[in-house]
């Protein structure tokens, strides 16, 4: 069973998707890829008012809520798309048994926020409280459904804000057409400004200063971070070695354990870009391996052997995996949910709960393409 567990990931401008990731870095002639970070911004979860409404249809459910909470619902099974998912996250109180705030609490409002698709909002509400008297008692208890009410607030709001700026840009559009491509990129860079603003201005808003803090305090410094980076490239008076040391300075200013996550990752672009190069020029596995050993030295040329094997490994088991899926999903004279049963039940034997979280991002994937 897989487990959503809490993962310290700083969440890189996903506000930028209204106007296109691809569209900026190609105005602003960056100076190289941000590796890529999972979307956890304030970004609406839709809550649409055609859906506030007990008695709207759902999808049948096929997710045992024992499974998956630890306990029996009073409201039933979970909806489909939380199979193979387990929500064990656990809330802190202190001495005085006050809640301690941290982004766990908003970890488990995003998990039942998550089938906001196929289940009514009235009783995703309900799940939540019922999750949190689970796990709660008084005064922790009211501070939690506080908190979820200020989110619930906050998400609405994203919904007005979001067509606000699509308004904003539509307006604006005529004008980038044949505006030049430096201009596209200033109106871009104006835009987001824009944007960060007034979505920080709503976070402070709709959530108490601590909430705000425990919930976007990290994503807000990374998205100031990266916007700075888009201003950086953006200035046709500098070099691409003075945009890369500015660049570098101001990746200083990050938290360390952001910085460091950054630094691997470049890291492992650069590695990846230079193995592609001498593999697509003629070269040999012995060529990459010179070239790890004049990076890092014969000892980390083991180490790189190690990963090697172990991402051939994985590679075969996942190939196998999806072979025996599509198996189990063609069989014929079986029903729909016995199948999903079934593929739960291959993938369970096959992974660890670990490895299950990353088997399903890459199933999810699979079939967005």
């Amino acid at each position: 069973m897989a487990t959503i567990a809490k993962i310290n990931v700083i969440a890189g401008l996903s506000i930028i998707a209204l106007y296109g990731l691809g569209t900026l870095h190609t105005l602003l002639n960056s100076y190289s890829p941000e590796p890529s970070t999972p979307a956890t911004s304030g970004t609406a979860t839709q809550l649409k008012s055609d859906r506030i409404n007990v008695s709207d249809p759902i999808k049948t459910a096929h997710v045992s809520s024992e499974a998956a909470l630890g306990y029996t619902s009073n409201y039933g099974n979970l909806p489909s798309s939380l199979v193979g998912t387990e929500l064990n996250v656990t809330l802190q109180i202190d001495e005085y048994g006050q809640l301690i705030i941290s982004d766990n609490i908003r970890l488990i409002f995003d998990y039942f926020l998550s089938t906001i698709t196929e289940e009514n909002f009235d009783l995703i509400d309900l799940r939540v409280k019922e999750y949190l008297a689970h796990q709660l008692q008084e005064p922790a208890l009211s501070k939690a459904n506080a908190i979820w009410q200020q989110y619930v607030s906050l998400k609405k709001s994203f919904i007005e804000f979001e067509q606000e700026m699509a308004e904003h840009f539509t307006d604006r559009s005529d004008q980038l057409t044949s505006s030049s491509k430096a201009h596209k990129a200033q109106t871009y860079l104006e835009l987001l400004r824009l944007q960060l603003d007034r979505r920080n201005q709503l976070r402070a808003e709709y959530l108490d200063p601590e909430v705000n803090d425990a919930f976007y305090g990290g994503e807000a410094t990374y998205d100031e971070y990266t916007y700075s980076r888009l201003i950086i490239n953006a200035d046709t008076n500098l070099t691409q070695e003075e945009k890369a040391s500015q660049i570098q300075q101001l990746q200083q200013t990050l938290p360390e354990e952001v910085r460091q996550e950054l630094e691997t990752a470049q890291l492992a672009d650069t590695i990846k870009h230079n193995t592609d190069i001498i593999l697509a020029s003629g070269g040999t596995e012995q060529d990459v391996e010179t070239m790890r050993r004049n990076m890092f030295g014969e000892e980390a040329v083991e180490r790189f052997k190690a990963l090697d094997q172990q991402r051939a490994d994985w590679k075969a088991r996942v190939d196998s995996y999806l072979v025996q899926k599509d198996q189990i999903m063609n069989t014929e004279g079986v029903t729909q949910e016995e199948r999903h049963i079934q593929v739960e039940e291959l993938r369970t034997s096959l992974f660890d709960s670990r490895e299950q979280i990353r088997i399903k991002g890459m199933e999810q994937s699979r079939s967005d393409a």
